[in-house]
């Protein structure tokens, strides 16, 4: 089983705005509701392509019920510690037109110490079925920035590998409790390295310092560039397919529900790579974190390929 870790769940909604322009009053055209957060949107994913996973972290008030409830409709397992305030709502603005993105995402309800215990009594639970947990996304206000690294040690200390995906003090603290892996973006693994990381070699060369200093593996998505991704056995780089974007939102969600089934599917991490590329790039064509097709991935993950650089 993947156990999806969302601490900052969000009810997630988008509007279609045609046009859209601050200060101007607008006409939705079409609107979305989904359960959201990072992690949520990885087990969607993981449910669409067919895999075994449960979805955990904080939720609270009517919002909270709405994700629960709605994660039940999709068929995606659940297992949430409820807190009393209310889970936070995350807003994006699509313009098909101009082909923009907006988002309003709001910081979300404070976690107590209290409910921090509660939430890692429940963890360490849940982890006696995980073969990988994935932590994904932003802390709650009221937790430490070493929540995460906290949560590596537990599931270190069962077996467990762990799948990092989060930023700023959050990644550097987790960091240093050896996640299996990480997934950060270019801006997110710039500020972990304290360098810039313009052009291929100055991202593979980020890779290497990571790996030299101990993390095991590391996969740094380029947006519509692919993915460049190491580990002990080599570094390989992984063009992205040309598509029609339709959102970005979730792509680098579905990468790491991609990469994740691979990797318990087959072990070759390269394989894995270009699996987690065909699944982001599905999931663009798409309105939605995680509403992806798994005709679209069998298609794209085709044309496809892994080169290896070191």
């Amino acid at each position: 089983m993947i156990l999806c870790v969302t601490l900052n769940a969000a009810v997630d909604k988008t509007y279609i705005v045609e046009g859209f322009r601050a200060g101007e009053i607008f006409r939705v055209k079409e609107v979305q509701v989904l359960p959201g957060g990072k992690g949520i949107n990885v087990a969607r994913a993981i449910r669409v392509l067919g895999g075994d996973v449960l979805a955990t972290g904080f939720i609270g008030g009517h919002n909270g019920a709405f994700i629960e409830e709605r994660l039940a409709a999709e068929g995606i397992p659940s297992d949430f510690v409820q807190i009393p305030a209310e889970s936070r709502l995350t807003v994006s603005i699509i313009d098909p037109i101009n082909s923009s993105e907006t988002g309003l995402y709001e910081q979300g309800p404070a976690v107590c110490a209290e409910d921090w215990e509660r939430f890692k009594e429940h963890f360490a639970v849940l982890l006696e079925k995980a073969e990988i947990a994935i932590l994904s996304g932003s802390l709650p206000r009221g937790l430490a920035a070493d929540a995460y690294a906290e949560l590596i040690e537990m599931a270190r200390g069962t077996g467990c590998s762990v799948i990092l995906d989060t930023s700023g003090e959050a990644l550097k603290t987790g960091l240093a409790a050896h996640p299996w892996l990480i997934k950060p973006n270019r801006s997110e693994a710039e500020g972990l390295l304290e360098r810039p990381l313009e052009g291929v070699s100055a991202v593979v060369e980020g890779i290497k310092k990571l790996l030299a200093d101990g993390q095991e593996a590391v996969a740094i998505s380029l947006g519509k560039d692919g993915v460049i991704g190491g580990c002990g056995y080599g570094i390989w780089r992984v063009r992205a397919p040309q598509v029609h974007a339709a959102s970005s939102v979730g792509a680098g969600d579905a990468f790491v529900a991609g990469f994740t089934l691979a990797w318990l599917r087959k072990g070759d991490f390269a394989e894995a790579l270009r699996y987690g590329t065909a699944c982001a790039a599905a999931s663009v064509t798409r309105v939605g974190a995680g509403m992806l097709s798994p005709s679209d991935v069998e298609y794209l993950s085709r044309t496809i390929k892994a080169e290896k650089i070191t």
